[in-house]
């Protein structure tokens, strides 16, 4: 089992402890004393057997609603330990109990699909709509074990590539929104996202392959900027209009896409708008084995277009980011 510790300069609090290696969970799971494992169905299926203590409650959680969640907690045994198994919604559901019941945290991501391991934030909800708050926190470890990653469909992991190419996209709309007195620019996290993006293209063929290198790569890409985030808030080094054109073309469609594929597409788009040449994205998703050509999303050509020239709208009354292709640029 390999180890190592993210620790980005300027960190605001102790940085997460990152674990990463095959075996990783059953090693680790003997340490973890009693314990409520906080998780969905899938993930729970898929790691329960391999643990080398079982917890005193295995607590299935179906959303993030603030006052489910805390019924959830009022029902829980006294014990000194969460540890969160799954996805984002078991690992923010797991940080939830953790900080309300005061006891030790270790999170074990079952995808490598996205920062929420590794950041103070909560997604929690409050009648349907996000109300997220920042604790103050830190986990025991992050377990990343390659084992129980590789479980997951490979789709899943591959796609995870996106939320980094993604500031492709996203550093010119933050400069856009600087240079229109809306955002304050930081050449240093720019360069932090400029260098983690080169490492996830340079490890591609990796992360398509899902390999222990491709799994690392990723997740350490994941972690330098959430904590490089934390430490100076109000960044936009990851989240661009290629996010917007996400969320509007599931808005647009009424249809739900995996994540990275729909945020692949709006990569491509986005970047050639903003008058660039997406070569570079469109080869680090090939070799990554990511979908993202609409006739490969089952997206018709009348559907695309409807969310294209509605994105400008929904910037409007959504607020998320600020677009450069849409404000006259």
């Amino acid at each position: 089992m390999a180890s190592s510790s993210s620790q980005p300069p300027g960190q605001v609090g102790p940085p997460f402890r990152v674990e990463f290696g095959c075996g990783t969970l059953a090693d680790r799971s003997a340490d973890f004393g009693g314990y409520v494992a906080v998780t969905t169905p899938t993930p729970w299926h898929l790691t329960g057997q391999i643990l080398a203590r079982q917890p005193e409650r295995v607590q299935f959680i179906q959303s993030l609603e603030v006052d489910e969640l805390d019924a959830a907690i009022g029902s829980l045994p006294p014990v000194d330990t969460v540890v969160g198994l799954g996805g984002g919604m078991a690992i923010d559901a797991a940080k939830y109990v953790a900080v309300s019941r005061c006891t030790r945290l270790y999170l074990v991501p079952t995808i490598a699909s996205g920062n929420g391991p590794f950041t103070r934030n909560i997604a929690i909800r409050r009648g349907g709509v996000p109300v997220g708050s920042v604790a103050d926190f830190t986990p025991e470890a992050v377990l990343v074990d390659y084992d129980v990653i590789r479980q997951a469909r490979p789709d899943y992991n591959r796609s995870g590539i996106s939320d980094v190419l993604s500031s492709y996209t996203a550093l010119i709309d933050w400069r856009a929104a600087a240079s229109a007195g809306q955002a304050e620019w930081r050449d240093d996290l720019a360069e932090v996202s400029r260098r983690m993006r080169a490492k996830v293209v340079a490890a591609a063929s990796e992360i398509g392959l899902v390999s222990d290198a491709g799994i690392r790569t990723l997740m350490e890409a994941f972690a330098e900027g959430a904590e490089s985030a934390a430490s100076k808030p109000g960044q936009r080094m990851f989240t661009g209009s290629d996010h917007l054109f996400a969320w509007n073309l599931e808005a647009t469609t009424g249809r739900h896409f995996l994540h990275g594929e729909v945020v692949g597409l709006g990569i491509i788009l986005m970047y050639a708008f903003q008058g660039n040449d997406s070569e570079e994205p469109r080869r680090a998703l090939s070799e990554a084995q990511v979908r993202y050509l609409p006739r490969e999303l089952g997206v018709a050509r009348d559907e695309l277009m409807r969310t294209l020239v509605s994105c400008p709208a929904m910037r409007a009354t959504s607020g998320r980011c600020t677009p450069s292709w849409t404000s006259g640029r």
